[in-house]
């Protein structure tokens, strides 16, 4: 479904993805890992487009979107989290909703049946300006948000960031019953290695710029990995 191959990208002389390939499947949860600062949040920039690749190619349902503006990379079927939320804290639930669901023929159809079927208590605040909600539900308007374009890619950018066990929890179980109820793929930058390890089907380390390790995540008990690439 996405296929990434060599992608170099830099913010001016300063050199930050290396000839990054790696590639995510239909239905596939797959986590990037990685110390902070070694290139993960500019990976998924430079996937939507927001931040030019200097070389290398990036594919989507086997068509080149390198280069492509974000928002017809989004139509194409990728919906993107950022870090930290990025709600709109002055709109109300409904109204950050239909934001995402501009694409759709029906957005108020499609924000209350995605939000009742994953996010019920974001269901019952419809009405509430985005900026009253808590840290958790905050990051569920996120996620929801980034899910009622109704996208065959979800992109997730450190979604268990500053967030309470019980919630992390909670979020995970709303990821993975979203894959496997409504068939989406799932590329997921995470620190939290213990949530990475729960959801994610493969992983992916990064480490100055480069993809330096890969695998299937039960290999992420391995001491010595989490020591050499993972510990802070």
């Amino acid at each position: 479904m996405l296929h990434v191959e060599q992608l170099d990208t830099a913010y001016g002389q300063t050199q930050i993805l290396r000839g990054v390939s790696f590639e995510v499947g239909p239905r596939e949860i797959v986590a990037i890992l990685g110390r902070n600062g070694a290139g993960k949040t500019t990976l998924l920039r430079s996937i939507m487009g927001l931040t030019p690749a200097r070389s290398g190619r990036v594919d989507f349902k086997a068509r080149d979107i390198t280069g492509l503006p974000t928002y017809e990379i989004a139509a194409l079927g990728i919906g993107y989290v950022p870090q930290g939320k990025h709600i709109f804290p002055r709109l109300t639930v409904a109204e950050n909703l239909r934001l995402g669901a501009r694409l759709q023929r029906s957005a108020e159809k499609v924000v209350r049946s995605e939000v009742v079927a994953h996010f019920p208590v974001l269901g019952e605040r419809l009405a509430q300006h985005g900026g009253t909600l808590s840290g958790g539900e905050q990051q569920m308007l996120a996620i929801a948000r980034g899910l009622v374009g109704d996208p065959e890619l979800l992109i997730l950018d450190e979604p268990s960031e500053g967030l309470q066990p019980s919630l992390v929890e909670a979020i995970r179980g709303i990821i993975a019953r979203v894959c496997r109820e409504q068939g989406v793929a799932v590329l997921l930058v995470e620190q939290n290695l213990d949530f990475a390890r729960a959801l994610a089907d493969r992983y992916y380390v990064m480490e100055n710029g480069a993809i330096v390790l890969s695998g299937d995540t039960r290999e992420l008990a391995d001491e010595e990995v989490i020591r050499q690439y993972l510990a802070v």
